[in-house]
């Protein structure tokens, strides 16, 4: 689990200085104040099965949440609280 607490300068990050909707960094990007930047966590949870020696089955699902609608969804472009993934992945060792 994370946490980050971002309420300074519009939100952004060393590495980030604008409003970014896939990562959920920035301010409101539904018309919010743009000098309070969104405070983020995000949980992750996974699964790891071997199915014999020389594979593996793996599974991960993460939750991220912000304190404003900071993530952008591709559907219809508007922005929201959370985002959630789900990844699945087979491992062949050789």
């Amino acid at each position: 689990a994370d946490y980050l607490h971002n309420e300074k300068s519009g939100g952004g990050l060393f590495d980030w200085t604008f409003a970014d909707g896939g990562n959920g960094l920035g301010p409101d990007q539904n018309g919010g104040d743009p000098e309070k930047g969104a405070s983020r966590y995000a949980v992750t949870a996974g699964l790891h099965y071997a199915i014999n020696e020389n594979a593996a089955f793996k599974a991960e699902y993460r939750y991220d949440g912000a304190t404003q609608n900071v993530f952008q969804k591709n559907s219809d472009g508007s922005f929201v609280k959370s985002n959630s993934l789900l990844s699945t992945g087979v491992v062949v060792f050789f």
